[in-house]
């Protein structure tokens, strides 16, 4: 269950998300995109990833306590505020995309990863130990397997239109690996 102030806080961003989307510019720059894959570009297009900027979004920013709606509050807010402050081509859709659920096995080794962490908790950068050290290691190796929770995938698909599907349709997909 979200609170009341997490849910105003995810449908006042559906809303502004939604604001965006309805702008006329959207179906031009969308068909400037297609051009670009067409191989018949118009005009560069340019597009800044604000989502590897580490604190685009603070973490004071954020009403959202449960992890799970607070990753979707960061989401939301990412796109509203790269659509109202940064000017470059973004599309804004008319829908907010979740991820299937998705479980992925390892390959039969573990892979250890040693990460380097600022002042602040932020992961900074990482190596890692690979276990496949000689023929023994290796015949411990097998493909991954892959699965769909489908049930929970259309489980938070629901939960996210109780709170702002009436604004903001939700589709579920087209991320995952």
């Amino acid at each position: 269950m979200a609170t009341e102030k997490e849910n105003q806080s995810l449908r006042s961003l559906a809303t502004r998300w939604m604001e965006h989307a309805s702008r006329p510019v959207m179906k031009e720059r969308r068909r400037q995109w297609q051009a670009i894959k067409d191989l018949k570009a118009e005009k560069p297009m340019i597009l800044v990833e604000t989502c590897m900027l580490a604190d685009y979004i603070g973490r004071d920013e954020l009403i959202c306590e449960d992890a799970y709606l607070r990753n979707i509050e960061k989401s939301l807010y990412e796109i509203v505020r790269h659509a109202d402050e940064i000017g470059d081509d973004i599309i804004v859709e008319p829908y907010f995309r979740i991820p299937w659920v998705i479980e992925i096995s390892d390959y039969g080794v573990p892979i250890e990863a040693h990460h380097a962490v600022s002042t602040d908790g932020s992961d900074v950068g990482y190596s890692f130990d690979f276990s496949v050290k000689s023929e023994e290691d290796f015949k411990k190796m097998h493909l991954r397997t892959r699965s769909v929770d489908r049930a929970e995938s259309l489980r938070r698909k629901d939960f996210l239109e109780g709170i702002f599907g009436d604004i903001l349709p939700i589709r579920i997909g087209g991320y995952d690996p």
